[in-house]
């Protein structure tokens, strides 16, 4: 589709435009948002053509939480649930079948055990200790840390909540770079969505929880698509208190490709920076810069407006 509403007027709107023409509401974070649903989206087809009904049950009400309410994913969603309600009778008839063979096998195990028991004493102690130590190495395979950690996260996540993922960022990216392309998979792009969550939730938050959620989406994932979001508003967010570490992080921001929008800006902060510190002239020379390469943007309009104070 080549159009959308804008989320906060309405209003239908050029589904690229960065910045909504009628209320002037920045919508690149929300465009974002679009595009994570559609990855979330694929996933959920993938998991139903491998009939994996679990997961994509619960990818198709993560695609949904992103996705404005679409008549057609929601009408494949309400399939995927009848096929599931649909399949959990079978699986209980299996269970119960499974049951039965069970049964049998312990009461021959036992019979034997006990026959063994009468004949042979020794017998017991190495059935105890055999039974001992395959119920540990059950116990060990059944709860892996990794996939209950990540499991945890994804729940999380889900609910909005990305405290998990901040708590001890250390052990959380040491986390993601553990799992295997087949367990990262199952929950697809958790840590790039919870970094874009965290983002959004840094620009919009006042200091100094803005500066935090920034700083652990940045030391989280720093090769997600966000970076340049979390960069550029970190440094703005600290361009009053820090001005070395706010220079080095608009320094970043040009370095970043999918950043060029902020360019303009970018420099701009610069260009208050050196004003801080008293440096007029090359103030002015970043300033004429931003009008001379990035002419029609908001920045060079800012920077009109300080060259006209520095007469």
């Amino acid at each position: 589709m080549s159009n959308i509403n804008c989320p906060v007027c309405m209003q239908e709107i050029d589904k690229e435009a960065q910045i909504c023409p009628y209320c002037k509401t920045n919508l690149k974070i929300y465009f974002q948002r679009l595009e994570q649903g559609q990855a979330t989206l694929k996933l959920a087809r993938e998991a139903l053509e491998k009939k994996n009904f679990q997961g994509a049950k619960e990818l198709y009400e993560s695609a949904l939480e992103m996705l404005p309410e679409d008549e057609e994913i929601l009408k494949e969603k309400k399939a995927l649930e009848e096929l599931f309600a649909r399949e959990k009778p079978q699986e209980k008839k299996k269970n119960n079948r499974s049951i039965v063979v069970v049964i049998v096998v312990i009461g021959l195990v036992l019979g034997l055990a006990f026959l063994s028991y009468l004949y042979w004493p020794n017998i017991e102690t190495a059935f105890s200790l055999a039974v001992s130590k395959k119920d540990t190495l059950n116990d060990v395979k059944e709860i892996d840390p990794h996939i209950q950690k990540l499991e945890e996260l994804f729940t999380a996540y889900k609910n909005g909540d990305v405290g998990p993922f901040m708590e001890d960022p250390e052990a959380v990216r040491q986390l993601f770079l553990e799992l295997s392309e087949e367990e990262t998979n199952k929950r697809g792009y958790l840590l790039q969505w919870a970094v874009s969550l965290m983002t959004e939730y840094g620009i919009n938050s006042d200091d100094p929880d803005g500066i935090k959620y920034l700083e652990t989406a940045i030391y989280l994932c720093p090769e997600c698509y966000t970076i340049d979001d979390a960069t550029f508003y970190l440094a703005e967010k600290l361009k009053e208190t820090d001005l070395d570490r706010a220079w080095t992080l608009y320094e970043e921001v040009l370095t970043i490709e999918r950043g060029y929008w902020y360019f303009d800006n970018a420099l701009l902060g610069m260009g208050d920076i050196l004003l801080t510190k008293g440096e007029r002239k090359e103030a002015k020379e970043i300033y004429e810069r931003i009008i001379q390469e990035y002419p029609k943007t908001d920045g060079a309009d800012e920077a009109k407006k300080r060259l006209k104070q520095l007469k």
